[in-house]
């Protein structure tokens, strides 16, 4: 009886993770192909870089492409979608059929301030949510109390 019990909240646990996981992963998707698409575009990432890491991507194709972009900014060729693609594409064929799906609009100052600090506040709830669910995990599984303050710290 004890055991199902924890069975069920484990099921509970995960698909509340899921859940928020899901509702934060819609909406940021969005934001950052915006942010990325203004950068791309504008040819110039010192403000991008200077604000958000590649961590703070939810997406892993735009953890990717700003990795891409980090790449051209650091052996100083144009930030464009040229020099991207060839960057990228070797080793991800996927990036010019996305690259040419963002919309080409620069943000204005104030969406962009928005958008990259949605960005880092999205990566942190995606932190905290990851940090509290493996917590539950082990305290479901009865994990040594001394591991799971270990593991939050």
């Amino acid at each position: 009886m004890v055991l199902c019990k924890m069975d069920n909240m484990e099921q509970s646990l995960i698909e509340i993770y899921k859940r928020i996981e899901n509702k934060i992963g819609l909406e940021i998707e969005h934001i950052e192909k915006i942010v990325l698409a203004h950068f791309i575009l504008k040819n110039d990432v010192l403000e991008l870089i200077e604000s958000v890491s590649t961590k703070n991507f939810k997406e892993e194709k735009h953890q990717i492409i700003f990795t891409g972009l980090l790449n051209l900014f650091d052996i100083g060729l144009p930030i464009d979608k040229s020099n991207l693609i060839n960057e990228l594409t070797p080793n991800h064929k996927w990036v010019k059929t996305y690259l040419d799906s963002l919309e080409e609009r620069l943000l204005t100052p104030e969406e962009l301030t928005q958008h990259l600090k949605s960005i880092i506040d999205f990566s942190i709830k995606r932190d905290i949510i990851e940090s509290s669910y493996k917590t539950m995990e082990m305290i479901i599984h009865k994990q040594n109390s001394n591991k799971i303050l270990d593991s939050i710290e």
